[in-house]
């Protein structure tokens, strides 16, 4: 086989598998090098206008999930809500929500204003003009409300039911330095979402090196079956040179008996 492989024609294949190998390993580089890209540059750190990425009562998307941005309103005037069974560092507690009328739209945005320690008093709730930044959360499911009268979770669908008009389908993590926690309450934090790979060019590097394998798979395969091939045609090639090579004195027994009966 190594003699057939190393035939001018078998060399030449090698040598254009070879090269498309090394073109698919380069493109693989090319997509694995664009996910390591998109996960250096995240978009959700960049603060945006509210407004670029979410409306009211429309569809949370990945575009709004976990983004910083930037909003400005007046606080509606409602009492707060709570979502119980909120711990944070060790300390049990709840997260306390407030109603944020958006400039511009109107709608009700719901805003994480800190957790609230077990035992703490309630605050009043925040009233007057607001400059916010912080990171928008997709809402929880909803789970309606619990008996005691505290949210289950923190969700646009359950608010629904408590704060009248047009809702966001997410709520903001007010950052600290944009909203002081008021009375007892402690800032819940705000933490950016751990960069990864982009799925779809890690997948589109992973089917190039797959190629490059393949090319070289597909040239021992031709060589094998061009060895096999050669094999089949040598044994057939022997099998023939004896009948070629027998003597034209040596007659078949059968014909004897008839030059026999010719001679008498």
């Amino acid at each position: 086989m190594l003699r057939t492989a190393l035939r001018p024609a078998n060399l030449g294949l090698l040598a254009v598998m070879l090269a498309a190998a090394v073109l698919f390993s380069v493109l693989g580089e090319w997509q694995l090098g664009r996910s390591e890209e998109h996960a250096r540059v995240s978009p959700t750190e960049q603060e945006v206008p509210l407004g670029q990425v979410l409306q009211p009562a429309s569809d949370f998307t990945g575009h709004a999930d976990h983004q910083r941005v930037d909003v400005t309103g007046t606080w509606a005037d409602l009492p707060l809500e709570q979502v119980a069974d909120r711990p944070l560092d060790g300390r049990d507690g709840s997260w306390v929500v407030a109603a944020l009328s958006v400039d511009g739209t109107g709608a009700l945005l719901p805003v994480l204003l800190g957790q609230l320690p077990a035992g703490a008093e309630l605050p009043a709730a925040p009233t007057g003009p607001a400059d916010l930044s912080g990171r928008m959360m997709l809402s929880e499911e909803p789970q309606g409300v619990g008996p005691d009268g505290e949210l289950v979770v923190l969700s646009s669908g359950d608010l629904v039911n408590l704060w009248p008009g047009q809702l966001y389908t997410g709520y903001l993590v007010a950052d600290a330095g944009s909203l002081a926690a008021p009375g007892a309450l402690v800032p819940v934090p705000s933490e950016a979402p751990t960069p990864r790979l982009d799925p779809q060019n890690l997948s589109y590097a992973f089917q190039w090196w797959l190629f490059a394998v393949f090319a070289l798979v597909l040239w021992v395969k031709i060589v094998r079956d061009r060895h096999q091939d050669e094999l089949a045609d040598a044994a057939w090639e022997d099998e023939q040179v004896p009948d070629a090579m027998t003597p034209a004195h040596e007659a078949p027994e059968a014909s004897r008996p008839a030059a026999q009966e010719v001679g008498r």
